[in-house]
């Protein structure tokens, strides 16, 4: 019985093996925080701090993945084989990337009325507009009062 609980403990004990580094932006070659830093296929992660920097402890032995992730920027995944008590240092750079959204439509009355009753007009205001209008909402852009 004492040899089933003594390998019972081998079997769950954590590793003395740690992943660190930074993460720095591809074009600028700033540090980067508050991205996320994940352990494919397990529940070990951090998220870098303010510098970029992050540090992740008990990491398995063998091949693994670690996945770099933030809007606005690629998703970036490196593959570490990791050793018995070691400290394995791996940064990065990610490149930034922009998503195309679909363009947005704004209607509204300067009076309440029926949904029914409503006939249907369509302007496209530039930003140029907004931009000298020194517009804080879109009732300044049209010069509606607010309310």
């Amino acid at each position: 019985m004492a040899a089933l609980c003594m390998h019972s403990i081998l079997l769950f004990a954590t590793t003395n093996s740690h992943i660190t580094g930074h993460v720095t932006d591809a074009n600028t070659h700033e540090h980067l925080g508050f991205i996320n830093v994940l352990l494919k296929g397990t529940t070990i992660g951090c998220m870098t701090d303010e510098s970029g920097h992050y540090f992740l402890k008990n990491i398995p032995l063998g091949q693994q993945t670690i996945v770099f992730s933030l809007m606005g920027y690629e998703t970036k995944e490196v593959t570490v084989n990791i050793a018995a008590d070691s400290t394995y240092v791996c940064n990065v750079s990610i490149e930034e990337t922009s998503y195309k959204l679909d363009d947005v439509v704004i209607s509204f009355s300067k009076y309440a009325s029926k949904k029914k009753e409503i006939s249907t007009i369509v302007n496209v205001i530039s930003p140029s507009v907004i931009e000298n209008t020194c517009s804080n909402s879109m009732a300044d852009v049209l010069g509606f009062p607010e309310g």
